[in-house]
């Protein structure tokens, strides 16, 4: 007998085809299950009419022969409501003749029969048995063989202390019989017996994660008895390993192999494992355990159908049962490490190299450092001395002058080279070169002098002192030149951060390289009153040469647009505005926030323009809310009728002239009226003067324009006189330095912060991807900050000639390119898509892909480790 015969259920769809699976395991040997009687007795397949199994219709006798493999016949089955044979025969020479006729169909000469519990009591069925298999193996008269394996089935009599009292009694009518049987099948645990131990793939796979795995081995399976599965010998189970299933298997044995030393006629005992059971789980490592010990029980075997432990093997060849395991074993093992090295050899550099994120690499220690460093920008500032009358020692001055300043500022913020000027021509006025004129022995009415800061960098000291007095009109000019920029040395410490915030800041909007100007018009009642307004001039004339001043710190894109319609989200307060009874509406401070009517009026800017927008508004209010004001916190009117708006812009109300009312315009010769002409108002550039001059003002608290003076000198200097020349432009060259020096000093912190976050930011996401324009702009920036770092270093050396360009205008512009590039770095298309893309997501999508195989391979990979380990402490053991 072959030691592999899967039972095969053959009433299944698809039919299971025996020489398509011989041809993809090898295996010769294979038992047709479940003849029973169909409803007129005849041997039929699980009882059914369409599926008999002999005579001239016999089901499934030309697959089964013209495989030319071994077949077995398994006869009875477990079903309580199937027929068996020997309950519709009435003697055993007619049960055995139709045992003979099934197996004489299929040319079978191993019969098996299985005795579930139902059948086990019943004297008369089993004694039927007994005699028909005694008849069919001593030579029936229709048997053509006398060659005859006979194997006997339980099901549900297996105890631990051996068969029940049933089985034991089938055996002995079996025994009595004179029957030779060569092996006794013993279930361990129910569920129902599985036949011979194994269950038959079939055609189609199932769904079962299980016939997952068996399928990735070449293999199809067939879920049969509760979808307990085997494949081609190997055992499988989805439950833990019960430790004990192996010993118990053996003191089960024992106990059978002891009840059956009491018959001759019973060569051997097969012990058939059934696997997911509530019970003993088995696995192969069980089998292994239960093979060895079978080869030193000739009497044994394990799952197999003979007890010969030398029988045909499912090749042809002679093989022992320990030997067709670990065969098994072996070919899941080199499986396993192949589909490993697979993975390892060519998925995972695949998948590495496409799955790869690009991430250029950055200078994060220079970045690093920077951030990290003390803020120590100089600006070398130069200042030219010269004595209007001629007379003096220009030179002493300078020199002495030259040493206060520098003790003074102690190096810190401002580096000053003073300089006698005696040239008879005028020195050229750029950023960072200043000029000090001395008038002495001149007095004012109070017998004190006068000090006067002209617009153009230049600033005039007329003294009481006589020249010769060097080291009073020092002391004086000390004061004069230092208290300039005292105040803007306190500015540079708040902006590295050693200092508490400013007010100021609140209003300054946000540096940028250009902006939006959006000069509106708010017409709210144009029905009654058509406003029109010759911005263009106004700009021409008031707002232009502001911009043409900034234009080293700023680009300007300038437009204009009217509104209508535009009422106000909140009612004006009604007040007398005077002793004639007028009537007025005024807003007070806490209406003010709420002027911008946002869901009707709309603002900013160009959509394809990243510039951000500031807007000035003209508003011109109704005729029924005018004329209109604004009440400051002491009661009074505001005499600019404006406000400022934080980082926004600035709102200025015009009211309307008084006007007469709109034109009616009637249809010729009746009183019906056609349509209303409102009259029209235009706002020249005269007209806007106000405001214009008004929106300058809020445009330098916009942008952080702070007014030059000499607050603490005025103190250093009693009874001396100070006045200040304004600009005609709105802003003076003073003023105009002060702002691009503290432009500068922002543009370097902003830039370093915004690279050192950008660092940051990408060595908290490691799957963020890095482009090599980010590392070109990264660059560019770290580039620009070290230009203006070296200008403003304490041993930069200021050049002498003014036709070159100022040292504080190159530190600017590096500045404007340095937080330029960082901020195009750090809000990159291709980063800011990446800011929310979390690891979960990631997760989500790799672990469909990867789980499925990564589990069976490391399972498996694990159970041969420990089988490696276990050989190894069987071998130190046996050693010992």
């Amino acid at each position: 007998m072959p030691i592999f015969s899967p039972s095969v259920d053959v009433t299944q769809w698809p039919s299971f085809s025996i020489s398509h699976w011989q041809k993809l395991t090898g295996v010769n040997s294979f038992i047709l299950a479940g003849v029973t009687a169909n409803h007129e007795c005849i041997p039929s397949f699980l009882s059914r009419p369409d599926r008999v199994a002999h005579g001239p219709r016999t089901y499934y006798t030309d697959e089964a022969i013209q495989s030319r493999v071994q077949i077995g016949i398994s006869f009875g089955a477990t079903d309580a409501h199937i027929r068996d044979l020997s309950a519709c025969n009435d003697s055993p020479a007619s049960l055995a003749a139709s045992y003979a006729s099934v197996l004489d169909a299929f040319n079978s000469t191993h019969i098996d029969v299985l005795f579930a519990s139902r059948l086990s009591v019943n004297a008369s069925s089993v004694a039927m048995r007994a005699e028909a298999l005694a008849l069919l193996q001593t030579g029936f008269e229709v048997r053509r063989s006398t060659n005859l394996t006979v194997t006997l089935s339980f099901e549900s009599a297996s105890v631990t202390d051996g068969l029940d009292p049933d089985a034991i009694a089938v055996v002995q009518a079996v025994h009595d019989a004179g029957v030779l049987v060569h092996s006794v099948n013993v279930a361990l645990k129910e569920p129902p017996l599985l036949r011979m131990g194994l269950a038959v793939p079939s055609n189609e796979p199932t769904s079962s994660v299980r016939d997952r795995d068996i399928k990735k081995r070449g293999f199809k399976s067939h879920r049969v008895h509760k979808g307990i599965n085997t494949v081609n010998g190997q055992l499988l189970h989805a439950s833990n390993q019960d430790p004990t299933a192996s010993s118990a298997g053996m003191k089960i044995a024992s106990a059978v192999k002891k009840q059956m030393n009491t018959f001759s006629n019973v060569r051997g005992v097969m012990l058939v494992p059934v696997l997911a059971s509530k019970g003993l789980q088995f696995t192969t490592a069980d089998a292994v355990d239960l093979m060895t010990w079978a080869e030193t029980q000739p009497w044994l075997s394990f799952g197999l159908s003979s007890a010969n432990a030398d029988a045909e093997g499912v090749s042809g060849t002679r093989k022992s049962p320990v030997a067709a395991i670990s065969q098994m074993s072996s070919l899941i093992r080199i499986q396993t490490v192949s589909i490993l090295l697979i993975l390892v050899a060519l998925f995972v550099p695949v998948w590495w190299s496409t799955t790869q994120v690009h991430r250029a690499v950055l200078p994060t220690d220079q970045i690093r450092a920077l951030a990290a460093a003390e803020a120590k920008n100089v600006f070398h500032t130069r200042v030219a001395v010269r004595f209007v009358s001629g007379k003096g020692q220009p030179k002493a001055v300078a020199e002495s002058l030259q040493t206060h300043l520098n003790n003074l500022f102690g190096g810190a913020s401002f580096h000053f080279a003073v300089r006698a000027d005696t040239s008879t021509e005028e020195t050229q006025s750029t950023s960072g070169l200043y000029q000090l004129r001395i008038d002495c022995g001149v007095k004012n009415i109070q017998g004190e002098g006068s000090v006067k800061l002209f617009e153009d960098r230049v600033v005039s000291l007329q003294t009481p002192a006589e020249c010769a007095d060097t080291e009073s009109i020092v002391a004086q000019a000390v004061a004069v030149v230092g208290g300039l920029f005292l105040d803007e040395r306190a500015d540079f410490a708040r902006i590295s951060g050693s200092s508490s915030h400013n007010n100021d800041d609140i209003r300054k909007v946000k540096f940028a390289p250009e902006y939006q100007l959006i000069f509106n018009l708010m017409n709210a009642d144009p029905v009654n009153l058509l406003v029109s307004w010759d911005i263009q001039a106004a700009i021409k004339d008031y707002f232009q040469n502001f911009v043409d001043a900034v234009e080293k710190l700023y680009d300007f894109k300038i437009k204009s647009q009217t509104k209508y319609f535009t009422s106000l989200p909140i009612d004006p307060e009604v007040i007398n505005a005077g002793e004639d009874g007028e009537m007025a509406y005024c807003l007070r401070p806490h209406h003010l926030p709420h002027f911008i009517n946002s869901a009707e009026w709309s603002f900013g800017g160009s959509v394809v323009s990243t510039a951000p927008p500031l807007n000035f508004v003209v508003y011109v209010p109704p005729h029924a809310q005018s004329p209109l004001y604004i009440m400051g916190h002491d009661q009074g009117f505001l005499k600019t009728n404006s406000f400022l708006i934080p980082q926004w812009g600035g709102i200025s109300i015009v009211n309307p002239p008084k006007m007469a009312p709109a034109a009616v315009i009637h249809e010729n010769g009746t009183t019906q009226a056609i349509r209303t002409v409102p009259p029209k108002w235009t706002l020249s550039s005269s007209d806007l003067s106000d405001p214009m001059h008004i929106f300058i003002y809020q445009m330098r608290e916009i942008l952080g324009v702070k007014t030059v003076g000499l607050g603490s000198t005025e103190q250093l200097l009693p009874g001396f006189q100070f006045n200040y020349e304004s600009s005609s432009v709105g802003i003076t060259k003073w003023e105009l330095d002060r702002l691009a020096r503290l432009t500068t000093i922002q543009n370097i912190r902003n830039a370093v912060n915004t690279l050192n976050s950008l660092i940051t930011l990408i060595e908290s996401m490691e799957d963020m991807v890095v482009q090599d324009h980010i590392r070109e702009k990264v660059m560019v920036s770290l580039n620009a900050i070290s230009t203006a770092n070296a200008i403003l270093s304490e041993n930069a050396q200021e050049t002498q000639s003014p036709a070159v360009n100022s040292s504080h205008d190159i530190a600017l512009a590096a500045s404007r390119a340095a937080i330029v590039a960082a901020e195009r770095a750090f809000f990159d298309p291709t980063m800011v898509s990446l800011l929310y893309f979390p690891n979960e997501h990631k997760f989500a999508v790799y672990m469909p892909l990867f789980l499925p195989v990564g589990v069976p391979l490391v399972g498996t990979l694990v159970q041969e480790i420990k089988k490696r380990l276990q050989k190894r402490r069987e071998g130190k053991t046996k050693t010992e």
